[in-house]
């Protein structure tokens, strides 16, 4: 997972190296965001079979769970952007069974304590073309890779196994931006990655509020964002609906 990552990283660098025809018009941005969690959906079975049996760790706990995640933007001329994403989550759970559970063929038993850790930690590099509509609106479009890197771990008396999955997924990379004319300060925001396919779906879409200062160059918001996603084939189901309150800031640069 490192190398891959370090990969990741020395492409968006290469592909960040300013060409001098764009030269004034190279910006950056940071944006750190942290937030509070809820779980409306977190199942999963796998084997997808007799052999397992379906868990939804919501059902244990809802939340809230504090996450955060951080981004680098960087215009490399015009309308064109990259971006780069970090976003980890990493959930552990405590549960008495009600009934025996089967978890990649190994039997936990009713009544018995486990330790649940649930992981499915993000890296995303996006491409966003923008356009300007007028003063008031704009919009980006694009693609992102992401990188997923999940984990789902079971222990129990005298048992303990897990199931990885580290996958490459391609989506489409949209936002929207709002500028009221009344006051310059405050913009609305949507920004989102998606695409659903037969071996699944994946959508995270965030709605903020921004507030600029610092000349524009600096800007604190709070929203809204949703995480869904998940998988339904012969060997995995997996689905989870996560519900977020967010906090962040923004600096260019």
């Amino acid at each position: 997972m490192f190398h891959l990552f370090t990969i990741t990283i020395a492409i968006f660098l290469y592909l960040s190296v300013p060409f001098s025809a764009f030269a004034d018009e190279w910006k950056n941005q940071v944006d750190a965001e942290s937030g509070l969690l809820w779980q409306a959906k977190n199942a999963f079975q796998i084997p997808n079979d007799s052999r397992g049996t379906r868990l939804d760790l919501s059902d244990i706990e809802k939340g809230p769970f504090f996450v955060n995640r951080f981004s680098f933007t960087r215009t490399i001329g015009g309308p064109h952007k990259l971006r780069l994403l970090v976003a980890p989550l990493s959930l552990k759970f405590s549960h008495v069974l009600q009934n025996d559970l089967l978890f990649q063929e190994k039997l936990f038993e009713r009544s018995e304590l486990l330790s649940i850790d649930y992981k499915f930690n993000s890296y995303r590099l996006s491409y966003l073309y923008t356009i300007k509509h007028n003063e008031n609106w704009s919009w980006h479009i694009g693609a992102t890779l992401k990188v997923r890197d999940a984990k789902i771990a079971v222990r129990g008396r005298g048992i303990s196994v897990a199931k990885k999955n580290i996958g490459l997924v391609p989506l489409v990379k949209f936002g929207l931006v709002f500028t009221p004319s009344s006051s310059k300060r405050f913009t609305l925001e949507l920004d989102g990655d998606a695409l659903a396919a037969p071996q699944g779906r994946a959508e995270d879409l965030a709605i903020k509020v921004n507030y600029w200062t610092l000349h524009q160059q600096g800007a604190l918001y709070l929203g809204y964002r949703v995480l869904e996603g998940g998988a339904d084939n012969k060997d995995v189901y997996t689905f989870s609906l996560f519900h977020y309150l967010i906090a962040g800031l923004k600096l260019d640069f």
